[in-house]
């Protein structure tokens, strides 16, 4: 041998994170729809949303992950093996808001709540 080693390198992988996170949630998309985009009707039912549909989140969420709005991104996670999961943690976390917000009530806009001089909450 003349010092060579005879291992070979290890061949690195390319890490996507937005690929690997929309691949994650495509894996769910049909519980998604089912069991996550639920509002509560008036008889306190939760049913599937009519307004907040997997397909359509899907590319909002590509699009604010790679285009944004006025230079701000939607974090997906860092480009190392595994760094889609905090991708996923973003998305639980923004799900979790915009439920609160307006999935449960089934409604397209979030409630705008301010203070005005008189100390009256507006909506």
């Amino acid at each position: 041998m003349n010092g060579a080693s005879s291992i070979a390198p290890k061949k690195h992988r390319s890490f996507n994170t937005i690929d690997d996170l929309l691949q994650s949630l495509d894996a769910v998309r049909a519980e998604v729809d089912t069991s996550l985009f639920l509002y509560q009707t008036p008889d306190f039912q939760w049913i599937p949303s009519s307004v907040y549909r997997y397909d359509d989140f899907r590319e909002s969420l590509t699009i604010m992950a790679t285009d944004g709005v006025a230079s701000k991104t939607f974090y997906t996670g860092e480009d190392v093996e595994n760094g889609y999961v905090y991708g996923l943690v973003n998305v639980a976390a923004f799900l979790a808001q915009s439920m609160k917000e307006t999935i449960q009530y089934d409604a397209c806009d979030e409630n705008s709540v301010r203070v005005n001089a008189y100390n009256i909450i507006v909506m």
